[in-house]
């Protein structure tokens, strides 16, 4: 933010559900002030700022967009307007921890790693080792060859 006699200032942070153009639809209470609106620590013109809001505010794959106003310190001013909306998007990380299969083995972690051992196919004819490609040993033969 800049104020143009470069004094202090902070910005108070609104939030608002979207709806799928990305237009202003509800405001989401981003605090428990009156008014639901996050105020920035005072920082230089010039600099920037933000804000943190807490766990449990917003919810993840929904749409927002915010806006700003700003107030300067030493002149006791409010901005008579808002900033333009800015869109964003809460995401979660994405955890591929698989659930424990046999959470009743001796030992719960072991039933988490990779099949590594020796099983045979349903057919019984070869045997397979997981992550590798087959490999076929011909089967000695019983039948006897004779030479004319």
């Amino acid at each position: 933010m800049t104020d143009a006699d470069g004094s202090t200032a902070n910005l108070t942070f609104e939030v608002w559900a979207a709806d799928p153009s990305g237009n202003a639809k509800t405001q989401v209470k981003i605090s428990d002030n009156q008014y639901g609106v996050l105020v920035s620590d005072f920082v230089k013109s010039g600099s920037t700022t933000s804000v943190t809001v807490g766990a449990g505010r917003l919810k993840p794959n929904v749409d927002y967009v915010f806006h700003t106003s700003a107030y300067a310190k030493d002149s006791g001013l409010y901005e008579t307007s808002w900033s333009p909306w800015a869109r964003f998007r809460v995401t979660m990380p994405v955890d591929l921890t698989l659930p424990n299969p046999n959470a009743s083995a001796q030992n719960p972690d072991q039933s988490a790693q990779p099949y590594t051992d020796t099983m045979a196919p349903p057919d019984g004819d070869l045997p397979l080792r997981m992550g590798r490609r087959p490999t076929a040993t011909p089967a000695p033969s019983t039948a006897r060859r004779t030479r004319s």
